[in-house]
């Protein structure tokens, strides 16, 4: 006879069974439950005394359940799905505890802490689909062996359902240009960093807010390209736009907006600046300077302000705003040492920004050479009606390492305009010939050297001509009256071949002694077509030539007179008039009976 007694309920025994063999199996048993048993004889004369009890037994699988399998790691995220992977539990080649499988359990961490399990597997990696984009999940892992399920692991890190890209950065504040009563033009730059392949743009969004409306931005234009011409505007409406950089990871933060703009017929959009000149480098920092746009005082485009762009060579062709100003020079800071940049400017008028200068020379963020010296006043020659010739000498010191000049700016006033100067050109020789002036116009002009270092100061301007033709050569000048001390000058004027000729305000005398050499001096200036030149050296040879002057200065001089020497134009021998020296003027004679001084004295008066 079989007895049980269960242990939870007591230490009551109850028959099992009655068996004539020595063995005997026990059925439902109630699983966890824990157990005791006894034995006892039958004979003819009755039951006999029980057996001592056995040891206490658990109802349970004669396996023991797995161990935790260590946390999972979370790889290959993307907005629907995930790829989990684990470490089995330690232990894991006893034969006890072996695992056949694991539970996939997981958490949606807005519904709170509730646990559902997604997979079952054999493997220590699974790929969880079918995820919510933008939903955080944990997930953990339950082994599973011959004696059931084991407890949980550690539940993964908190993971949110999204590509694996980093969203897009922000795009610069978007410029509007080309403004009218229902449209307008934006123009902005990439987000730095768009070349890193984690966040590369594969297009823009483009937002507006009609500010009548409130602060309120709906998508009006999609594209690929750093501009967008945007529709449809309502006539009078203030509007500002906004800029969202899109990639593979979605939609990035918005732009800053633009200036608010109306929607109205524009404005004519401000002139280029000129080259900006790099003054002042150093290390971190350079001064920028420039002239204003040609035409700044019509009100259709005056300008307000200046906006400076730069380009870090290093970086490629990308232009980057650095400043707005109200002048016309800018100093740039947080240069990064030893790299190259380039500049260049945008002139802004109620209109919106310009078309931009033409870049500075690349300059190199290093400690700064001096500045080139001032060159000497420029001298213009070769005038006429549209143009003029202009030199001028190097600035002293020239030949020093340091202040070394490169080359040279011409700048140009026209005195109709004011005292405003521009750039004519930039030349490497200390000569260059001015094009294209207005005939009749008056201008001066001024240089400045350039080396390494930038710019230097202006020279002092020239003097003042008048974009006129020069005028023609007069006559060869005739020698008349000649004594020890003077002679007298007759030309006449020069030909009027050309409308310029006519307008011949003065003449000037220039002599050469001979004794001197071929040297050239002026004597004096008039108006006149003939002059008496005094102080001339008895005894002494010279030639005259004479150069006709009008509004656009002097002309090319005449040919040379006929040398003559400073003598008395007779002496007497012997009673006999003889001609010392002889002249253009025919001269009659007269035989006096007796020569005495005061006929010699009539005849030098002839």
């Amino acid at each position: 006879m079989i007895e049980k007694c269960d242990i939870s309920k007591g230490e009551d025994w109850f028959q099992v069974d009655k068996v004539g063999e020595t063995s005997f199996t026990i059925e439902d048993l109630t699983p966890d439950r824990q157990y005791k048993f006894r034995i006892r004889a039958v004979n003819v004369a009755g039951e006999g005394e029980p057996s001592s009890p056995s040891d206490v037994i658990t109802a349970k699988e004669p396996y023991d359940l797995p161990g935790v399998p260590n946390t999972p790691t979370a790889v290959n995220i993307n907005n629907t799905s995930v790829m989990l992977t684990w470490l089995p539990p330690e232990g894991n080649k006893d034969s006890s505890s072996r695992v056949t499988s694991y539970i996939i359990e997981k958490c949606d961490i807005s519904k709170g802490e509730d646990w559902f399990q997604v997979d079952k597997g054999c493997e220590t990696s699974c790929a969880i689909e079918n995820l919510i984009p933008d939903k955080q999940y944990k997930f953990r892992i339950r082994a599973v062996n011959v004696a059931g399920v084991g407890e949980p692991s550690s539940p993964s890190d908190v993971i949110t359902a999204k590509e694996p890209y980093d969203p897009p950065g922000v795009p610069s504040t978007p410029t509007a240009v080309n403004i009218n009563k229902t449209s307008v033009m934006l123009t902005w730059l990439p987000p730095e960093g768009n070349k890193d392949s984690s966040s590369r743009v594969t297009s823009y969004f483009i937002e507006e807010c009609d500010i009548s409306q409130g602060e309120y931005w709906f998508q009006v234009g999609k594209g690929c390209e750093t501009s967008c011409a945007i529709e449809n505007l309502i006539p009078d409406k203030q509007y500002k736009f906004r800029i969202r950089a899109v990639n593979v990871a979605g939609k990035g933060e918005p732009s800053s907006p633009s200036d608010v703009i109306t929607a109205k017929e524009p404005y004519d959009l401000p002139g280029v600046p000129s080259t900006p000149t790099a003054v002042n480098i150093n290390k971190t920092s350079v001064m920028l300077t420039w002239l204003p746009p040609e035409g700044n005082k019509d009100s259709s485009s005056r300008v307000t302000s200046y906006v400076i762009e730069k380009c870090d060579i290093s970086q490629g062709e990308y232009w980057f705003q650095v400043g707005k100003v109200g002048e016309t020079s800018f100093t740039i800071e947080d240069l990064i040492p030893d790299r190259q940049y380039k500049f260049r400017i945008r002139a802004v008028n109620v209109a919106g920004e310009g078309e931009p200068s033409s870049p500075s020379d690349v300059i190199t963020a290093t400690e700064a050479y001096d500045p080139p010296g001032v060159p000497s006043t420029p001298t213009a020659v070769n005038i006429n009606k549209t143009s003029v010739m202009l030199t001028w000498l190097p600035p002293e010191g020239d030949k020093d390492s340091s202040s070394r000049v490169t080359s040279y700016i011409i700048e140009k006033c026209d005195i109709s305009q004011g005292e405003y100067w521009f750039q004519v050109d930039k030349v490497g020789e200390t000569s260059f010939t001015i094009e294209d002036l207005t005939p009749d116009r008056q201008y001066k002009f001024r240089i400045r050297a350039v080396n390494v270092a930038g710019e230097g100061e202006p020279s002092s301007p020239s003097d003042v001509i008048i974009a006129h033709d020069l005028p023609g050569v007069p006559s060869t000048p005739n020698a008349e009256i000649i004594n020890k001390t003077s002679v007298m000058l007759t030309w006449s004027p020069p030909e009027e071949k050309e409308e310029s000729n006519s307008g011949v305000t003065s003449y000037i005398i220039e002599k050469c002694d001979i004794s001197q050499g071929e040297y050239w001096f002026q004597v004096d200036k008039v108006g006149e077509t003939s002059f008496t030149i005094e102080d001339l050296i008895p005894d002494r040879q010279y030639k005259f030539r004479i150069r006709a002057v009008n509004v656009a200065g002097e002309g090319e001089p005449s040919s040379s007179s006929d040398v003559i020497t400073a003598t008395e134009p007779y002496v007497y021998n012997d009673g006999e008039p003889q001609i010392a020296a002889t002249a253009s003027a025919l001269v009659e004679i007269s035989e006096p009976d007796q020569p005495s001084a005061a006929s010699a004295a009539e005849a030098a008066a002839i």
